[in-house]
């Protein structure tokens, strides 16, 4: 499911999960490149650095998903997620595991 964005984005599969999980759920932007950056622990990785001229792969992932439709970055995501064959009842078992609804 998260093949392309690895692929293009060169994000391990721990972070694809995590990072996509805390779109759906409603995670601030600015929380999840906060995330990303404290996990990387080196401070010249060019996914890390927020200078799209020197990367910045967590803002391209985030402008790749805002493309989707929907008002909100969590409908975005699951805008993309149904895009890739994810269902309506898998997002919304997702949402009720991480957030007890």
């Amino acid at each position: 499911m998260l093949y392309e964005f690895w692929k293009t984005c060169g994000f391990g599969n721990g972070f694809n999960f995590g990072f996509f999980r805390g779109c759906l759920l409603g995670v601030a932007k600015e929380d999840l490149i906060r995330d990303y950056e404290l996990s990387a622990f080196y401070p010249n990785y060019t996914h890390v650095n927020r200078n799209m001229q020197n990367g910045g792969n967590v803002l391209e992932l985030i402008a790749r998903l805002e493309a989707f439709e929907g008002e909100t970055l969590a409908e975005k995501t699951a805008a993309f997620l149904r895009s890739v064959g994810v269902t309506d009842t898998e997002i919304a078992s997702i949402r009720s595991i991480f957030l007890g609804e």
